[in-house]
């Protein structure tokens, strides 16, 4: 894209510049975006605590919200909006072949999420969207106290489809399990963790990072745009509960979870 033409000689510019700048597409109905690849808001990420949090679920129960939703109107009438899930690795393994040759590489960031994830064999129905339409984001009541309610239009998914999908509790010499409000805190293992060595009970990596992506489709199915990058959040397993070897009481006290 260009902003200005002009004729530039052997001594410099000659004659005048002349500004293109009025024919470039407005961006009232998103082709501006669509024609640059900029102009798409970061999608703006809020945890929203249901009120049957109260019976010790806390921010397990919350909602994942897109607090901007209205941001991406404009776009919808040329552009199918979809929201991409990330996920933070470290020293996640690649590998690149090239003449049959085989390249092994660690990166350690933020990778986009194309296949199954999480602990289970297959996957449980509960299992957290890898992509949201725009069109698919759910409409629910969170509280309600007599005729007035509190209604969300905007929410990506429950926080506890996160935890399910991506956390489990595995006892040394046993099978992996659900998590659930008496799993024991210090044997509550997130995917991809580590064992450090130092005790059979004590993880590197052990938490879930993601964060999400605004990307737009055209008519024809082409990613013609994407955004940066939304603030991150994380959960992990609440290594300060008073007593780690022992079950939980309330599934709300075996989690911290954040927006960074």
């Amino acid at each position: 894209m260009f902003l200005a033409s002009f004729t530039f000689g052997p001594s410099g510019i000659a004659g005048t510049i002349k500004s293109l700048i009025g024919i470039i597409t407005s961006s009232t109905a998103g082709s501006f975006a669509g024609a640059l690849g900029v102009g798409v808001p970061e999608p703006r990420l809020e945890l929203v605590m249901s009120a049957s949090s109260n019976g010790g679920k806390g921010m397990t129960d919350s909602y994942l919200c897109l607090g901007n939703k209205d941001d991406y109107s404009k776009f919808t009438s040329n552009y199918t909006i979809k929201f991409v899930a990330y996920r933070y690795i470290q020293r996640g393994r690649y590998r690149n072949k090239n003449s049959g040759n085989k390249l092994y590489i660690n990166k350690t960031g933020f990778v986009k999420i194309n296949t199954k994830i999480g602990w289970r064999k297959f996957p449980a129905s509960n299992a957290f969207k890898l992509v949201v339409n725009y069109t698919d984001l759910q409409k629910i009541t969170l509280s309600q106290k007599g005729s007035y309610k509190y209604t969300r239009t905007d929410v990506i998914d429950n926080l506890f489809d996160y935890i399910d999908t991506m956390f489990y509790q595995q006892i040394p010499d046993s099978a992996a399990t659900p998590i659930t409000p008496t799993s024991i805190p210090a044997y509550i293992r997130a995917t991809r963790s580590k064992a450090n060595g130092v005790m059979a009970t004590d993880f590197k990596h052990n938490y879930f990072k993601f964060a999400f992506k605004a990307e737009l489709y055209d008519s024809a199915g082409k990613k013609v745009a994407e955004s940066g990058l939304s603030r991150t959040v994380t959960i992990r397993p609440n290594r300060k509960w008073q007593d780690l070897t022992k079950a939980g009481i309330n599934l709300g006290d075996l989690f911290i979870i954040s927006i960074d």
